[in-house]
């Protein structure tokens, strides 16, 4: 009795694999990569601006802690990074609506999709053609497609999620290392005996750097997290669209006439 050799499918395994698992890779990553670079050139920007404020002493003293406090910064950096993810993540679910139309009406699943949308993919991250989309494949049945179409949904909304994680995190991290540094100055305050304007100013210094970590963590948290609500929402939306339009035809039953 001959077994079965490793690289042959067994019963329970698709005969096939993905194709074009390495274009998703690079697909699912591109978003990512441009969220970067325009939170870079952005990020650029606003400091030079603030720089040109701060030597002007245009900067409120309250904007001029938040900008001294390097935790703060980085944050503020993280979420600037995974909103304008989200942004891009909210164009490419209107890519996938517009593709799961398209492939359910057009009768040539390889014709070659328009120039705006495949710009709109490209910046999303999507596939824009039928024919090479992993979620639309023909020998794929519907449950089949509502699964792969889920787990790339997963690894789009990922970094979304961490975000979501993250963010309170580092400012509470910030609040553990601001409250630890007040406490440290008040022990050396009550051991040498001498008061002193500048030792409370270093205390209530410290103290600002705990509280202002956590404020802008959760500050920065609520729109990360309703961003990542919606598009949740919208994901659904299109499980619901592609169980609509790309639905296995089942036969109707013809009604029995009497006597039969």
């Amino acid at each position: 009795m001959n077994r079965p050799s490793m690289n042959q499918p067994s019963m329970n395994q698709p005969a096939e694999q993905p194709l074009h698992a390495g274009a998703h890779a690079v697909e699912a990553r591109r978003p990512f990569l441009l969220a970067l670079i325009l939170g870079i050139l952005t990020a650029i920007s606003l400091a030079q601006v603030l720089v040109a404020e701060r030597s002007a002493q245009m900067l409120p003293d309250a904007l001029l802690r938040y900008w001294d406090n390097p935790l703060c910064l980085l944050i503020a950096a993280i979420g600037w990074l995974l909103l304008l993810y989200g942004l891009l993540q909210a164009l490419g679910v209107r890519v996938d609506r517009r593709l799961l139309i398209d492939a359910a009406t057009n009768p040539e699943p390889l014709a070659v999709p328009r120039p705006r949308q495949r710009l709109l993919g490209f910046i999303a991250g999507r596939e824009t053609d039928p024919g090479r989309s992993h979620y639309l494949k023909p020998q794929l049945d519907t449950e089949a497609r509502l699964l792969l179409h889920r787990r790339l949904q997963w690894e789009h909304l990922e970094p979304l999620r961490f975000g979501v994680w993250a963010l309170p995190i580092l400012g509470f991290i910030g609040t553990v290392i601001g409250i630890s540094g007040a406490i440290e100055g008040l022990q050396g305050l009550m051991g040498s005996g001498a008061g002193g304007d500048g030792g409370f100013e270093a205390v209530t210094g410290e103290l600002y750097f705990a509280f202002d970590t956590t404020l802008v963590g959760l500050v920065l948290m609520l729109p990360l997290a309703l961003l990542l609500s919606w598009l949740r929402g919208q994901e659904q939306r299109l499980d619901d669209l592609l169980l609509a339009l790309h639905r296995d035809p089942r036969p109707t039953p013809m009604p029995m006439e009497p006597g039969q």
